[in-house]
């Protein structure tokens, strides 16, 4: 099984303890040895800075933003290697997804790909009116600003999909509707260091 199984499966399955999060804390835990990783490698210490700034914020946002109900399992798939200099990290959770996220400050939004537009280019929280982390559209700001490598975001039908760097001003072309439908939400980041 993999993490996009795990995440697009109907039924809950156990995911891999060593992959899974199943709370915040365990989570910062295993995201905080991503940099000290890396800088010991002596890769880019920029690159890395602005690579482990996206990754805590869409980490972040399984916990923030399902925490009010989760569908079944609970917490993240998070895993991670590096393969001579490409890095290579995914995410994942089986919560409400960014659609039902939004739809309680943003009732308007009625596909999962309005939804993941919203997210990607608009500073919105489905945790308002709380002002809450950087949100993913500063998490698009820093893939225009890493030099090489790919990006995908699935929610719902939804898919984001692009090469870095990312060209902003491109953002609405890179969604498309998918045929596989995730339950919340799945992250992979490959980057050249």
């Amino acid at each position: 099984m993999n993490a996009f199984e795990w995440a697009s499966s109907l039924n809950p399955i156990d995911p891999p303890p060593d992959f899974h999060c199943p709370a915040s804390d365990v989570w910062q835990g295993r995201f905080s040895r991503i940099a000290p990783t890396l800088l010991r490698k002596n890769f880019d210490p920029d690159a890395i800075s602005l690579l482990a700034s996206a990754i805590g914020e869409i980490g972040d946002n399984c916990f923030a933003h399902n925490a009010p109900g989760w569908i079944d399992t609970r917490g993240c798939w998070f895993e991670y290697k590096l393969e001579d200099h490409l890095f290579h990290c995914i995410i994942a959770d089986r919560g409400r997804g960014i659609l039902k996220s939004l739809q309680g400050v943003r009732p308007e939004l009625h596909s999962h790909q309005e939804a993941l537009l919203t997210a990607l280019t608009e500073r919105v929280t489905g945790r308002a009116p709380e002002q809450r982390g950087n949100g993913l559209k500063y998490v698009m700001t820093v893939l225009s600003r890493l030099r090489s490598g790919t990006f995908l975001l699935h929610t719902g039908d939804a898919s984001f999909s692009c090469d870095l760097p990312l060209d902003q001003t491109r953002i609405k072309e890179y969604i498309t509707t998918s045929h596989e439908l995730i339950r919340g939400t799945y992250c992979e980041i490959k980057v050249q260091l």
